[in-house]
């Protein structure tokens, strides 16, 4: 290589530059990545670069230019030749020019600079290589204008054109390298965080490793740092929420200078809570559990914010969930139950009712907040402290009470409770105490006292005054005589009077008393406190009867507020009165035409929770337990189409009136909100019908196609969880049971046409039939069931099998329809089963009636790939039914020898034994050596079909001539062969003339001795053989053949004749020495006599071009190769 080097000698620089090109034109002509023409592109462009950089060293060295001008010339005239060859045919060159560029550029340096002439001729050309039809010419392409970008442009070019191809472009290699090249700033920030929902999980990744990298969280609002959180740590990828928590998560912690609070503060977690929560359980996942104990001390617990709060919350709920690990730290950051009761009650005394101030609400709020959290700290403490659990007992009992406690905190408080109190009665009871007192407080009023009342009250103060002077008198003349005892009684007596005196004196100076009465409360803030306590303890029992308590509470509180003003009044009794229902079936069926009411003529938001209600009672009694029928919205019946119709018109008083209630109409409104307007309702009636069908409660094709036409529609794009729900039932649905596949296949031809018949100025008209068929094939592919699915499901057939058929027959009907070719293309899709060699010949003959009927040249040639699929099928199956057949038949032919070496032996050990049991006088039957010859003789003038590795059989009946190898179609009756047979093969039984019954009677063993019949004196009588039968049950091999009349056998080996496989027992000791396992070939023709055979216990045969194929269980076995 180096004396090639030095022998080269160019005369000029242009002779040079020319043999320069002309060699790395041989490494831009090839397209793939290959090492040697990666490494030599790369020397390429340092060789031409490295000119420049040799001219700026020795221009700062001497301060010499002169050669520039011309080593300049060569880096041009390379650049020139790139962009004279960037719109070439050839995609190679396209690519490898956009591929030099870049290299080119990179190799400048940073501080490199070009004139505007050359940089307009970059830009310009590499534009059109965006628009490029191939990719990785538009990758390279990219790559090349990364350099040419200027951010501080409103209007640059090239970043115009990034952010058309990141949003636009099809191949997420593209868009990942757009990412990785362009520019962050305020106008391109939008465009890289729609990056972060793309399809790829590759590109997600990539975008929030470049947002890490490149955007400060502080250049972010609040509301895209919560988006970026909440799709980060909830995407599906696990790549991606690594992505997030490692790469943007840390990079925030480090702008903070690792300060948790300041990155919970930037994210506002007190409107945002649960994305706050996800970051701490991040964070605190990958912290070892001292190291968050040494940071607690940024805690003050006299100075509480939302922050603090919530991270104390949070690692509480970390610690609880390491079980016994997180035991020791809960006691290092939570004080005992009784001192946080306390501390509790105090910071709860601070809230006050809020105010029209702003500050002062902002303040309540926060309030509200930091309360919430501590009473979640508070249910995740133990509470085993017989002390402390009692003391939190009347803590939340009194928070429940207290006027100042709003709504928003009953819910943690009764959470509490509901741990406290286990007993269901307790918390009935409770409740209602306490909703009581709530409702009805205790409270003094003043009432005037009547002048009869003043008048008693002056008799009785005088009475007090009368006795008071007597006392003082007694008193005076006790003390003189000296009775001291008597006088200190007196002196007890007159202070007892003169307390009497003065209250008396008080009362008849007030002319008003105070009495405690009980007053209820109707206002919208103390019903709405009422109905959330018994919701939330609703929720918390598991009765299955309403006692009386319950009743009453339903009857004097929550249904009277159904018809409250406010409207989160009603809500809230709505979802009450649900809960309630769910306990007792009949107490739901009293209320369920209320609920179907509210659902209808409510608010939006009301109707939603009467929907949510009416598919929970739907879920847990059916529709037969709330008297329901689903008869009128069962698919495929017309009578469901007009009741919908009906419905949508609002004129079903026809249909209540034959149904006898509206009930019978739910489903039929519930398919109905599937076109509402309002979101809400469509996202829970969407949802609510995939859980009927999920749960078995109806089963219906129409209502599937239904959802996919939802899940596909364009104005559903918007509604995330819309279409996640159903992404995730259809899949589920589909792979869960074989009945479930059924189901898409009755609604894949309804969905199609639905599709097909479209208007244009429908939004259906959008959608891709291609991917909705695709899809469709996805949900029917048997290979995609559930394992246990799969083997309870086994049949011969496929759900594919009959889709085919039903395409098929669509096509033929109307052979120019639209859409006609999508269904010759999902033809080719599907899966059809090898074994079923039946249907792929119906198939190959539709498809050729197809070809026939087609005029379309695409159409054919689909449908010609489709026949060609299926004759390779048949192909496949013939080739492996050959070789199993060579297989079988060595096999057979050692189970077949060592069965007729063991009959042998056990018909010389019953011959022996039946003839020890004859009578001593007692002869052989004179015929039965004729009976031999007669065989032989028939043996010798009619050739029998012998299946390979299978004992030759005798003859048994004459047979009309075969035609083609196959048998006659003009086949004898049972009634007629049956007797010719056993004249021919029992020449022994004199009376030819028995019934089928008797026939039936006869035993393998006396088949086997007739056919194979050594010798007359191993022969025995019928009567003996009968006793044989009874007595041994010795089992004998059997075989079958049939010959046609000129000797030509009816099936030919190979091909007809279907060499039928032996079963394999994995029990072997349910085969005893008398069940012979035998391979059988036959003919359609010798049906009726093998079903006279007794041995064949089981039997299912399909017939198949003449073929009998059968599977006989025990004790002769035996299955179709």
């Amino acid at each position: 290589m180096n004396f090639y080097l030095n022998s080269i000698q160019f005369t000029s620089k242009d002779e040079f530059k020319e043999e320069f090109v002309n060699h790395l034109k041989f490494s831009m002509v090839i397209f793939r990545r290959e090492a040697a023409v990666e490494r030599t592109l790369d020397f390429a462009a340092k060789f031409i670069t490295s000119f420049a950089a040799d001219i700026e060293s020795d221009s700062d060295r001497e301060g010499k230019t002169t050669t520039s001008g011309e080593e300049q010339n060569f880096m041009l005239f390379m650049f020139d030749f790139l962009l004279l060859s960037h719109n070439a045919n050839d995609r190679a060159v396209r690519f490898r020019v956009c591929q030099m560029l870049n290299k080119l550029l990179n190799s400048l340096g940073e501080d490199a600079q070009i004139d505007d002439e050359l940089y307009n001729r970059i830009y310009q050309s590499m534009l059109q290589r965006l628009k490029d039809k191939c990719p990785m010419v538009r990758i390279q392409a990219v790559t090349a204008l990364a350099r040419l970008q200027d951010p501080e442009d409103a209007e640059c070019p090239v970043i115009t054109a990034y952010m058309y191809l990141l949003n636009h472009d099809p191949h997420f290699e593209v868009r990942r390298m757009i990412l990785s090249c362009i520019a962050p700033s305020r106008k391109t920030l939008p465009a890289l965080l729609e990056r972060t929902r793309d399809v790829k999980e590759g590109v997600r990744k990539l975008a929030y490793t470049v947002l890490s990298e490149k955007v400060s969280i502080k250049s972010l609002t609040i509301e895209q740092r919560v988006k970026l959180l909440q799709d980060g740590l909830q995407d599906r990828s696990e790549s991606v929420v690594d992505a997030c928590s490692n790469k943007l998560l840390q990079s925030w912690l480090r702008t903070f200078a690792g300060n948790i609070l300041e990155v919970l503060h930037a994210l506002d977690v007190e409107y945002n809570t649960q994305v706050g929560e996800m970051a701490l359980k991040v964070i605190f996942k990958k912290a070892e559990d001292n190291s968050l104990i040494k940071d607690f001390d940024l805690l003050d617990e006299n100075k509480l914010d939302s922050e603090a709060v919530l991270y104390w919350k949070c690692m509480c709920a970390h610690f609880t969930s390491l079980e016994v690990r997180g035991e020791e730290q809960m006691d290092k950051v939570l004080p005992s139950v009784s001192d946080f009761c306390d501390y509790i009650h105090t910071y709860m005394k601070k809230i006050k009712p809020r105010a029209l101030n702003e500050t002062e609400i902002e303040r309540a709020l926060e309030q509200e907040f930091v309360s919430a959290q501590l009473l979640k700290i508070a249910s995740l403490m133990d509470m085993s402290d017989e002390v402390g659990r009692k003391k939190m007992d009347e803590l939340t009992r009194e928070l429940m009470l207290s006027p100042n406690i709003p709504a928003s905190l009953v819910e943690h408080l009764a959470t509490i409770f509901n741990k406290i109190n286990t007993s269901n009665e307790i918390k009935v009871s409770a409740m209602a105490e306490i909703i009581s007192d709530i409702r009805e407080p205790i409270s003094l009023v003043e009432t005037s006292i009547s002048d009869d009342e003043i008048r008693q009250r002056e008799i009785k103060l005088a009475g007090v005054k009368m006795e008071l002077n007597v006392a003082k008198d007694d008193l005076e003349e006790t003390v003189s005589k000296q009775e001291f005892e008597r006088a200190a009684e007196l002196k007890q007596r007159i202070e007892e009077l003169e307390m009497t005196r003065e209250l008396l004196l008080e009362e008849t100076m007030n002319k008003t008393v105070a009495q405690e009465v009980r007053t209820e409360k109707t206002d919208a803030v103390t019903l709405f406190k009422c109905l959330t306590i018994s919701s939330e303890i609703l929720k918390s029992i598991t009765m299955k009867e309403l006692n009386p308590t319950l009743v009453t509470l339903m009857d004097t509180l929550v249904v009277p507020c159904i018809k409250n003003e406010d409207t989160s009044v009603r809500n809230m009794a709505v979802q009450s009165l649900g809960l309630a229902c769910l306990l007792n079936k009949d107490y739901a069926l009293k209320h369920l035409l209320l609920f179907v009411q509210i659902w209808q003529i409510d608010h939006e938001f009301i109707q939603t929770t009467a929907l949510k209600v009416i598919l929970d009672l739907l879920l847990t009694f059916g529709f037969e337990a709330l008297q329901i029928s689903t008869s009128k919205t069962s698919v495929g019946e017309e009578e469901e189409e007009e009741e919908v119709e009906e419905c949508e018109d609002g004129e079903n008083q026809d249909e209540e009136q034959k149904t006898g209630t509206p009930l019978n109409s739910i489903l039929a409104i519930l398919t109905k909100q599937l076109d509402s307007e309002s979101p809400d309702l469509r996202t829970f009636a969407a949802e609510g019908i995939a859980k009927l069908l999920l749960a078995g409660r109806i089963a219906s094709p129409k209502l599937l196609s239904r959802l996919l036409l939802l899940w596909y529609n364009p104005t559903t794009e918007d509604d995330t969880r819309l279409r996640q729900s159903l992404a995730i039932f259809f899949n589920m649905y589909a792979f869960a049971d074989r009945s479930h596949q059924e189901s898409f296949e009755e609604a894949f031809l309804p969905t199609l046409q639905t599709l097909f018949n479209a208007p244009m100025s429908s939004p259906l008209a959008e959608i891709s039939d291609s991917n909705v068929a695709q899809f469709l094939v996805h949900l029917t592919d048997f290979r995609n069931l559930k394992q246990d699915a799969q083997q309870q499901n086994m049949q011969e057939t496929s759900v594919h099998d009959s889709l085919s058929i039903k395409i098929c027959n669509s096509v033929l009907a109307d052979p120019a329809s639209p859409g006609v070719r999508i269904l010759c293309r999902t033809l080719n899709l599907l899966h059809i089963t090898v074994t079923n060699q039946s249907l792929i010949r119906d198939l190959q003959t539709l498809a050729n009636k197809m070809i026939r009927d087609s005029d379309d040249k695409v159409n054919r040639n689909i449908l010609k790939k489709f026949v060609k699929k299926m004759e390779d099928k048949m192909q496949d199956a013939d080739e492996s039914a050959v070789d199993g057949e060579e297989e079988e038949r060595e096999a057979e032919a050692s189970m077949v020898e060592k069965t007729d070496i063991e009959d042998k032996e056990n018909r010389e050990v019953e011959t022996e034994e039946n003839t020890e049991d004859e009578q001593p006088n007692q002869k052989k039957p004179d015929n039965t050596a004729d009976g031999c010859n007669r065989l032989k003789d028939t043996t010798e003038t009619e050739p029998s079909f012998k299946t390979p590795a299978v004992p030759r059989s005798k003859g048994r009946s004459k047979k009309t001539p075969a035609t083609k190898g196959k048998a006659s179609k003009a086949k004898q009756s049972k009634k007629d062969s049956l007797p010719d047979e056993e004249e021919e093969t029992q020449p022994a039984r004199e009376s030819g003339k028995k019934t089928r019954g008797s026939r039936r009677n006869k035993t393998a063993s006396e088949n086997q001795e007739s056919f194979t019949c050594d010798s007359a004196e191993k022969q025995v009588t019928q009567e003996e053989k009968r006793k044989t039968r009874s007595s041994k049950k010795k089992i004998q091999t059997l075989t079958f053949s049939s010959d046609s009349e000129d000797g030509s056998p009816l099936m030919k080996p190979k091909r007809n004749a279907r060499i039928l496989k032996v079963l394999n027992y994995n029990d072997e000791k349910r085969l005893t020495s008398s069940m012979k396992i035998i391979a059988i070939s036959i003919s359609k023709d010798l049906v009726d006599e093998i079903l006279d055979v007794t041995l064949l216990v089981k039997m299912r045969g399909v017939f198949k071009n003449g073929l009998c194929c059968c599977e006989f269980h025990i004790p002769i076995s035996m299955k179709l190769v």
